[in-house]
């Protein structure tokens, strides 16, 4: 399945409540492709221009882990 989405089992933000400014956690958990294989490397975006799609103007990804 070419272009589909990752599946990820659970996804937490940590704390639930911040103010301008501060520093969220985001942690995403089980995360495959969709044939079930392990994904070793997550990148969060934010969907700049809400158009529903990541591109190359919605700039870099506001985080990476593995």
């Amino acid at each position: 399945m070419s272009g589909a989405p990752p599946l990820i089992a659970g996804f937490t933000v940590s704390p639930e409540a911040v103010s301008l400014g501060s520093q969220i956690t985001l942690t995403a958990t089980g995360v495959t492709d969709p044939n079930g294989d392990a994904i070793s490397q997550v990148r969060v975006f934010f969907d700049a221009n809400n158009d529903g799609l990541l591109t190359e103007a919605d700039g870099s990804p506001l985080g990476i882990d593995t």
